[in-house]
């Protein structure tokens, strides 16, 4: 197998959970394999936070080249730039070498696989978009997004939607005419993430949520649920973590103070490096997800890898990968009280719990190696359109 040079354009860290991480961890692992990966992203972000901000040791031991690409400030041109420049930077990686590309990956439709598409044409090379979930379920059917979407759909070599409902979506957007597809669900990497074998977790529930803090995926109800269980299992320890950055932060951590449960709920923010150790320090990963949009979630394979038993709400491609009682116990949406209950059960039957985490270890393996993923994604979708491979 030769080296091949490879360009990503997506979102990528501090972000903890969603397609930035998803970028990251993808790139990185193709960079194991020996390719050339470049990778072009946003040096810094509308709510300030900036890519150096994040330790560098986690970029530079990443195998990956960055091409962080500030916005370009001209009253030349209306309107946000940075799609410009970072379509400019794909340009320059490919005609400042004598290698040009061997492929484009994209995570996002807009505008990383806009951006990805539009380069691919230009250059002559193929180019791979993910699709994670509101690209299509929102952005997709908004006046102003709709059309160049529907471009990306039909134009892109390739497409690989993380769930099975976004290909459906993609489908019926398209009227069926779109480029190839194949739904590739959210890998892990089963190395990073694992079960500690030698770590004592104590009695009890030790419960966390990781992924973006939006009123769309209902981590109120969550917290209400845990409130309710903690009382109903006074004689053993239950604990809350929730892991992330976003909007509700505030709002949260003020609801948890109302129900008196501040010595029980931990918020912790921006924690990339760690967040293995943080999932080997619990036993239960949850959420309440009301989203339409969900494929199956970054947050929750991580979860699986690492050992963990799952309590979730039946939405997108979770319900097509975990089973009830096997890997997982689900929830009604909306419902505090439905949690409660799931929450009880596992701290009631500690062995269930246990024997869940050990299953979900396996189907991690098994279902959602990133190694395999990124041999599957050269063997059975780069391969056909690289020359002298």
């Amino acid at each position: 197998m030769r080296t091949l040079k490879i360009v990503v354009v997506s979102k990528c860290l501090p972000y903890l959970a969603g397609p930035a991480v998803f970028a990251f961890e993808e790139a990185k692992a193709l960079a194991q394999m020996g390719h050339d990966v470049h990778f072009v992203t946003y040096k810094s972000y509308p709510h300030g936070t900036t890519i150096p901000d994040l330790d560098p040791a986690v970029l530079r031991n990443s195998g990956i080249m960055f091409h962080l690409v500030q916005e370009p400030i001209s009253n030349k041109v209306i309107g946000s730039q940075i799609a410009i420049a970072m379509l400019s930077e794909v340009l320059n990686i490919a005609w400042s070498s004598s290698q040009k590309p061997d492929f484009l990956r994209a995570h996002y439709a807009m505008p990383h696989g806009l951006i990805a598409v539009t380069a691919g044409k230009l250059l002559g090379i193929p180019s791979v978009v993910s699709l994670q979930g509101s690209d299509v379920a929102t952005l997709a059917k908004m006046d102003g997004f709709r059309e160049a979407s529907i471009a990306v759909f039909q134009h892109a070599d390739l497409l690989t939607p993380v769930a099975q409902v976004l290909y459906e979506q993609v489908d019926e957007l398209t009227q069926g005419r779109h480029s190839n597809m194949l739904v590739m669900p959210s890998p892990v990497d089963t190395e990073r993430f694992h079960p500690e074998a030698s770590l004592s977790i104590p009695n009890g529930v030790r419960i966390i949520y990781t992924g973006r803090l939006h009123d769309i995926k209902a981590i109120d109800v969550l917290i209400c649920g845990f409130g309710i269980a903690q009382r109903r299992v006074n004689n053993l320890p239950m604990s809350l973590t929730v892991a992330g950055v976003g909007p509700e932060l505030p709002n949260l951590k003020q609801l948890a103070k109302k129900l008196g449960l501040e010595g029980s709920i931990m918020f912790v923010e921006g924690i990339y490096a760690g967040l293995p150790e943080l999932y080997r320090n619990h036993n239960v990963f949850a959420t309440a997800s009301q989203s339409t949009e969900e494929g199956m979630p970054f947050s929750v394979v991580e979860a699986l890898a690492s050992g963990l038993a799952v309590v979730a709400t039946p939405v997108g491609d979770i319900p097509k990968h975990l089973k009830q009682w096997e890997n997982c116990l689900y929830a009604k949406l909306k419902d505090p009280d439905s949690l409660a209950k799931a929450f009880v059960t596992l701290a009631e039957k500690p062995d269930l719990m246990a024997k869940i985490g050990t299953r979900n270890r396996t189907l991690a393996e098994q279902k959602f190696s990133m190694k395999e993923h990124c041999e599957r994604l050269i063997r059975l979708i780069i391969a056909p359109y690289v020359s002298s491979y």
